[in-house]
């Protein structure tokens, strides 16, 4: 199903629009090393599509769930956190609008997460990404222009709620 190393995005439909930024951007940056399975974008209509998440969430690499003040009440991103949980492979909480890492309620705050409104933690996710779990060293990239976008857009979400 999936030709590079995968990136999964679990997500909160209120979060929609910050889920497909970051995807995105992920897309952008490491294009041709890995695959962000994001539901809206690999599930076609008339597919099975909890088989196809259970056989996402077994191949990836790495879970990224975008984490908002109400999102971790989410069923199915709880669900999807317990199936990936077993495999032992990094899941990282990507915190946003008030909802900071030092508060995640165990047991998310034993994973490394990074918050989303800040510049620093942002670029730390993206560089970890690339060297800690794609092998990869990234060019020189507009980090400013990135993480502009991304802020926007979690205003963006936090106004239409």
């Amino acid at each position: 199903m999936f030709n590079k190393k995968l990136i999964f995005i679990s997500y909160n439909n209120k979060e929609r629009l910050l889920a497909e930024r970051l995807h995105y951007w992920f897309q952008q940056i490491f294009g041709d090393f890995v695959d962000i399975f994001l539901d809206k974008k690999n599930i076609s209509s008339g597919e099975n599509w909890l088989e196809l998440i259970e056989n996402a969430l077994d191949s990836a690499i790495m879970l990224c769930v975008i984490a908002g003040p109400n999102s971790l009440q989410e069923r199915w991103i709880n669900l999807e956190i317990g199936l990936f949980w077993k495999s032992k492979k990094p899941i990282s909480f990507l915190c946003h609008s008030g909802l900071m890492p030092d508060n995640l309620e165990m047991p998310y705050k034993m994973s490394q997460s990074n918050d989303l409104s800040d510049y620093s933690s942002f670029k730390e996710l993206i560089y970890d990404i690339s060297k800690k779990h794609l092998q990869i060293h990234l060019p020189p990239l507009d980090f400013i222009t990135i993480h502009k976008d991304i802020e926007f857009t979690i205003k963006s979400i936090n106004k239409d709620c």
